[in-house]
């Protein structure tokens, strides 16, 4: 009885199963032009092998749109739970002429960026919190449901998740604007968080969303900020087909600004809620205590370089790790440093070096400028108003990204304790923004002339 494939006009369906369960629906578009195949060419910048754009989407679109179509019409027979995040598209030539102009054949989209930070350390740390509330596994749900739609272009249902998790933590059941308002400015971590995303993204694509006018507007007050958020959560949360401003389901870009700083708010508050824990006193021992007692274990030395002819401190380090990482070695540079405070040492230490006692590789070096090798082992500011930067290389998500912010300096000469502790600084700042920042490498230099005063670098094998 059947007659699988089912041909529409240029459009074939096909039901792909194991048994009588269906595992893959697929639909195959005839007669595109080969220009929308994907283009492959030598990359142009240096480093850059080669570079893919995909030029297919509105069929993909098109695709989605028909699946969805057929969906609703046997919804009311049978359901079909089908994933639109991750979906593959093939290229068939349909010619021998496109045969060799179709270099990628297919190519299946991927979401694992929320998976791929597997940083053991913060990771083994949290199953050592024992006792984390009910409630706070639910609020934070709606929280992981929000980034996980984000992250896929759900952007409305990205926002609704995010604003249930405001709901669920702080109204307390209040459904009404006036009431959650009131309860939401009650809240200091939300308010705090609220206003740090704002100043965020004041230059981001969100402030001229006509969504978020109210969040941008200087005149405007923290009520108006708070109802604007809670306003647009009613307009997503209700659809009527008579409203000819009604928001599509299937058509979600309209809604990312607003739900990319939702959901940066959100991310601050239960960041903090993390940290508390992954970095709390008791977990660490905890963790430090099974690391240790189950062998793994990493033995590092530390070799000082100083100017004077006086000994020069080589230092063994242990940690409860095999994992050399960006974490690891800013823990023991920082050990390193404090090290040569107690032994009167940091005043003509010049160079750090860390190395790896199992292999011999190199983990860590942190060297001063030129400027302290001089008769005067000091850096002098060529400018009364100068002031010195700190420029940082993070990678996050596969990607090495460039930052840079200024550090204040209240002299008009450097010594070389002095920029030990510049650095001991930047660390401390970085961290307390984000404890999860992983530094490649790290230099200070003076603002204006660009001088450098202190470099500092995780080794190869940490970096690749």
């Amino acid at each position: 009885m059947e007659g699988w494939p089912i041909t529409r006009d240029n459009l074939t369906f096909l039901i792909e199963r194991e048994k009588n369960k269906a595992i893959k629906i697929l639909l195959s578009v005839d007669g595109v032009d080969v220009k929308h195949a994907p283009l492959v060419a030598m990359g142009a910048d240096e480093g850059v092998s080669a570079s893919i754009t995909i030029r297919s989407d509105e069929y993909v679109q098109l695709a989605i749109n028909e699946i969805l179509k057929w969906q609703t019409v046997i919804s009311g027979i049978q359901i079909f739970d089908i994933n639109f995040d991750e979906y593959e598209v093939s290229y068939h030539p349909e010619t021998s002429d496109e045969e060799e102009k179709i270099l990628l054949k297919s190519y299946k989209g991927s979401y694992e960026s929320l998976n791929n930070e597997c940083d053991f350390e913060q990771i083994g740390r949290a199953f050592c919190v024992k006792d984390v509330d009910v409630e706070r596994i639910e609020y934070t749900s709606h929280y992981r449901d929000g980034r996980l739609a984000f992250e896929v272009g759900r952007y409305i249902d990205a926002y609704n998740h995010f604003f249930l998790f405001l709901e669920t933590r702080y109204c307390d059941g209040k459904t009404q604007t006036n009431l959650q308002t009131k309860l939401l400015l009650e809240a200091g971590h939300f308010i705090s968080a609220l206003k740090e995303s704002i100043k965020e993204y004041s230059s981001h694509g969100a402030a001229k969303s006509k969504h978020l006018e109210p969040l941008f507007s200087p005149e405007a007050t923290d009520e108006k900020k708070v109802k604007c958020i809670i306003n647009l959560r009613g307009r997503l949360r209700h659809h009527s087909l008579k409203n000819p401003n009604r928001w599509d389901p299937n058509k979600h870009d309209e809604y990312k600004q607003p739900a990319q700083l939702l959901q940066a708010i959100v991310s601050k508050v239960v960041i903090n809620s993390s940290i508390s824990d992954i970095y709390s006193k008791d977990s660490l021992k905890m963790f430090q205590d099974i690391s240790t007692s189950t062998g793994f274990e990493t033995k590092l030395i530390v070799h000082t370089k100083r100017l004077n002819k006086e000994p020069a401190l080589t230092i063994n380090m242990s940690y409860p790790t095999v994992i050399l990482s960006s974490k690891l070695c800013r823990t023991v540079l920082i050990n390193a440093i404090e090290a040569c405070a107690q032994n009167l040492q940091h005043f003509d230490t010049v160079r750090l070096d860390a190395i790896d006692d199992r292999h011999g590789l190199d983990v860590l070096i942190s060297e001063l400028g030129v400027w302290a090798y001089t008769k005067e082992r000091a850096f002098e500011f060529s400018d009364s108003t100068e002031q010195a930067s700190c420029i940082f290389e993070r990678y996050r998500g596969g990607i090495v990204i460039k930052e840079e912010f200024s550090v204040p300096i209240n002299a008009s000469t450097l010594k070389i304790h002095h920029a030990w502790s510049l650095l001991k600084y930047c660390f401390e700042r970085i961290d307390h923004a984000n404890p999860t920042t992983r530094i490649l490498s790290l230099k200070i230099v003076a603002s204006i002339s660009g001088r450098p005063i202190l470099n500092y670098r995780v080794g190869a094998q940490i970096r690749n």
